[in-house]
């Protein structure tokens, strides 16, 4: 007895909800199951030759379906199009584990997009500096973007201020409104707002962690004050390393668990 597709996709590793998802996913709904065989087949093993393991192969599939309704050759020129960017082999693998929907784009839609983030401000060399380490920026909808850059300057930076913040730490562009927003909160609790600008990377922190230091820093008479608030925002190594104390204890300590915000 022949196989299904369905019985295929298992032999891959998907279950069968997922199988259902994919095969009534967009295009690949008008798809017939042979092209949709040849796709997967093709497609997966061009993955593994990339050095990703089934498990993550399978992730892109679930995550953007429109990688079933690519053939392989397709996907090679998707690849290319990258190269032509400027970006590595490397690179490329980590964009694409980042956002696997950014194989499937043509080099026509990202020369698009670097022309739309050109207009709003930022450089070429920025946008494909921004893009290898969050190419949301290219797979994303540009109203998305937007919208995130008008949240920035809403919440009281100059446009400037919001591409400087954006280029040295592109997170931003996918951190959702109420993680920034309670960073910012916690900032302007120490008439700290301009600090996002002189460092950036200080957004990474989770807001949590940053009160629950601050809280560990007074119990104890330390002064946090100095260069910036530096003490508060030194990396998680050097902090357990010198203060014997793990995040994990700190937000236990110092942060109700009816209070603890969502972790990002």
């Amino acid at each position: 007895m022949k196989n299904t597709l369905e019985d295929i996709f298992l032999s891959y590793g998907f279950t069968t909800l997922e199988y259902k998802y994919i095969r009534s996913s967009g295009l690949a709904m008008l798809i017939p199951d042979k092209t949709i065989e040849y796709n997967l087949e093709e497609n997966f093993a061009y993955f593994k030759s990339l050095e990703f393991d089934d498990k993550k192969i399978r992730t892109f599939f679930k995550i953007n379906p429109k990688i079933i309704t690519i053939n392989k050759d397709k996907i090679v020129d998707n690849l290319y199009n990258l190269y032509s960017f400027n970006y590595t082999k490397s690179d490329t693998i980590k964009m694409i584990k980042t956002d696997a929907k950014v194989i499937t784009l043509t080099k026509n839609e990202i020369t698009t997009r670097i022309s739309a983030l050109n207009i709003i401000g930022y450089k070429y060399e920025d946008i494909i500096h921004i893009g290898k380490h969050t190419p949301q920026i290219f797979t994303d909808d540009m109203k998305n973007i937007n919208d995130k850059l008008a949240f920035l300057m809403d919440l009281g930076y100059a446009k400037e201020e919001v591409i400087y913040m954006t280029k040295s730490l592109s997170s931003l562009f996918v951190y959702s409104y109420d993680n920034i927003q309670s960073k910012i909160d916690f900032l302007d609790s120490l008439n700290a707002h301009y600090l996002p600008v002189i460092k950036p990377n200080i957004l990474m922190q989770n807001a949590n962690v940053s009160y629950a230091r601050l809280k560990y820093y007074e119990d104890h008479n330390i002064d946090y004050k100095k260069n910036d608030y530096k003490k508060i925002f030194i990396g998680e190594k050097q902090f357990v390393s010198q203060y014997k104390i793990t995040k994990d204890e700190l937000l236990e300590k110092y942060i109700k668990e009816t209070d603890k915000q969502k972790k990002y």
